[in-house]
């Protein structure tokens, strides 16, 4: 039974204390599922390209911008977004994103000529830019300490494992259907997931930290009572975790907020190092059928090289989401970084198709394996209040400075100095922008959310008080 005594620093020390319950999983995997449908609309650009390129006789600029457009939306998108799941709800947010993005899929299947092709895909682009940064911010919020990057590592493994899946569809597509008509079909086959929608916005929970921020205790209390009654514990009024009410999410923060100390020094440290793993990811996906040409591959065998690499990738996210809770988010960050940083340098200089398939397997383990780690450090550095704001801006800031500006960039690099010249830029880029992240960065693992996003926090150890609830169950 719910009484009027209910505080948001109670239900947060019970919510910090439970296990892994199926209401958890159930809200993993429909996050997961998004994530997926997701990444199959982001996926399938390459193939659509491809055709359009031979259908409308497309130049290198238009069809630079055909490939870019979406990204764009994509960046554009985010900054709103995290506004509005910090006022509305992370729940409507992600709800309202699906929708968007996978409606105008369909509409951009449709398109009757370029122009209406360019506008409706960046139309598509602000829906995924709403969505992106949304599970991140939710898993870490629903997340007990010692699990938040293990769980974000297993999702986003198999988000990296999943961009098999339209690889899969544009060849189906294209091998089935004229150059005409193939490339409608493919988004067609990547709109289709809009019938998932119903089923995420009737069964996705609202984020219980998100709950308590806003003064709705008792919806917050009826959620974490049902995680207690499903793992079998003491609705236990009496835990506290001895922190203030400003690290409970009570305070009220304005955007203004985020451009003062130290949250802004805390963003520019984890925003840098992501931005390093972006451009990885960025120039592999979009340029690695055309470098692992140059190394000899057929033409089918460097498609299929991609899609090793992709797998190679989610096995290494697997081990960094666990890592960066056993070891630490920066020993893990500086490990994958300097791994793959060494691997790409290896594939600079060694161009037989042998050792391109070794070395590149290394460098997709750890080099697109590292974003566990990089995706909760940013989550961590913010207050509830600022967490989806900080969380879909780093989303935007790392992905304009890598798939747009750098990405712009590599086409022309390739052209001066070939895959060595690639690769070593690639390197050096990630190598460098993850120093500032390893020398000042905050320690953030094992610590409860509340406690490390909080603006006081600057030289947190662990929260042995959270630490002693956990050891009790």
């Amino acid at each position: 039974m719910l009484t009027n005594d209910l505080n948001a620093d109670n239900l947060i020390a019970r919510l910090d204390r439970l296990p892994v319950t199926k209401t958890i999983i159930r809200a993993l995997v429909l996050l997961q599922l998004a994530w997926i449908i997701e990444g199959l609309d982001i996926g399938v650009s390459g193939p659509v390209l491809l055709n359009l390129k031979e259908v409308w006789n497309l130049s290198p600029a238009a069809l630079g911008l055909l490939g870019s457009v979406g990204t764009l939306g994509i960046v554009i998108g985010l900054i709103p977004a995290g506004y509005l799941a910090d006022r509305y709800g992370r729940k409507p947010v992600a709800v309202w994103g699906l929708l968007q993005f996978t409606l105008f899929t369909g509409l951009t299947a449709l398109a009757p000529s370029y122009g209406w092709f360019v506008v409706l895909r960046f139309l598509n682009g602000l829906g995924q830019g709403v969505l992106f940064a949304v599970p991140y911010i939710m898993i870490s919020e629903f997340m007990r300490p010692s699990h938040r990057a293990t769980i974000v590592g297993f999702e986003n493994g198999f988000l990296a494992m999943a961009y098999l899946i339209p690889a899969l569809v544009g060849a189906w597509a294209t091998s089935h259907f004229p150059h005409e008509w193939s490339w409608r079909v493919t988004l067609l086959v990547a709109a289709a997931p809009i019938v998932y929608v119903p089923v995420i916005a009737a069964w996705l929970p609202e984020s219980p930290r998100w709950l308590m921020r806003n003064g709705k205790l008792q919806q917050a209390a009826r959620f974490v009572e049902t995680l207690e009654d499903e793992a079998g514990l003491y609705h236990d009024r009496s835990l506290a975790t001895g922190r203030s009410t400003d690290m409970a999410g009570n305070t009220k923060f304005r955007i203004a907020d985020f451009f003062s100390r130290p949250i802004l020094l805390r963003s520019l440290i984890a925003y840098s190092s992501y931005t390093g793993g972006t451009i990885l990811w960025y120039g592999i996906l979009t340029y690695g059928p055309i470098i692992f040409r140059s190394a000899g591959f057929t033409a089918v065998n460097a498609i299929l090289m991609l899609g090793f690499m992709m797998f190679f990738g989610g096995l290494g996210n697997f081990l960094n989401g666990y890592l960066a809770d056993k070891l630490g988010r920066k020993p893990t960050l500086g490990l994958y970084a300097y791994a793959a940083s060494a691997a790409l340098v290896g594939m600079a200089f060694f161009h037989t198709p042998t050792m391109v398939l070794l070395i590149g397997a290394c460098a997709a383990f750890f080099g697109l394996g590292i974003f566990p780690t990089q995706k909760i450090y940013i989550a961590e550095q913010y207050p509830t209040a600022l967490r989806g704001f900080g969380t879909s801006t780093g989303e935007a800031v790392s992905r304009f400075f890598s798939g747009v500006v750098a990405a712009y960039y590599v086409p022309s690099i390739l052209a001066a100095g070939g895959t060595t010249a690639v690769f070593l830029c690639i390197a050096g880029a990630l190598a460098v922008l993850v120093l500032p992240a390893l020398i000042f960065g905050r320690e953030t693992a094992r610590i409860d959310i509340d406690i490390v996003g909080d603006v006081k926090a600057e030289n947190v150890r662990d929260d042995t008080m959270s630490l002693e609830i956990h050891k009790t169950i």
